[in-house]
């Protein structure tokens, strides 16, 4: 890049090898305050803030997560239960519960793309698809939901 300085009181000339006419910027000399000097070196926009809130948001969620974790392992040593036998207990239907969704989400995906590819004719439409994923998971679950409450009602009652 090739730059062309006159006298810093007058036109400041700028250009580049790509054949492109060069940029003229007039050059003032108007005394910048120490706001405006800072506005201009530190507050680029919204990337600068990037690095930085980035990595506090990361502990700030782990923090929370730990602090929760603990408040309601003392809350269940209050009450009496051993919070190691919570956490090892079996969930019995979480495999079905997600096999449902994830069924579910590719049933939504393959509707909408026979939708848009097949009757619409349109390559770009992405409301079309998170609607159908978000319905065919919704579906997936409450299959999942009813399967349970069949087996949960069916068991025979264990309680004399």
């Amino acid at each position: 890049m090739e730059a062309v300085f006159q006298n810093p009181s007058k036109k400041v000339s700028a250009g580049c090898n790509r054949g492109e006419r060069p940029v003229v910027l007039e050059r003032t000399n108007k005394q910048t305050t120490l706001k405006e000097t800072i506005k201009i070196l530190f507050m680029h926009g919204g990337e600068m803030l990037i690095p930085i809130l980035v990595p506090l948001g990361f502990f700030a969620m782990i923090f929370g997560i730990v602090y929760m974790k603990t408040r309601e392992n003392l809350a269940m040593l209050e009450k009496g239960f051993n919070p190691k036998e919570w956490a090892n207990r079996p969930a019995p239907y979480r495999n079905l519960k997600w096999g449902l969704l994830l069924v579910g989400a590719g049933v939504g995906l393959m509707l909408a793309y026979f939708i848009t590819q097949y009757m619409l004719h349109d390559d770009e439409n992405p409301a079309l698809w998170f609607a159908f994923i978000g319905i065919g998971g919704g579906l997936g679950l409450i299959g999942s939901y009813r399967i349970e409450k069949k087996e949960l009602l069916d068991k025979p009652s264990s309680i004399n």
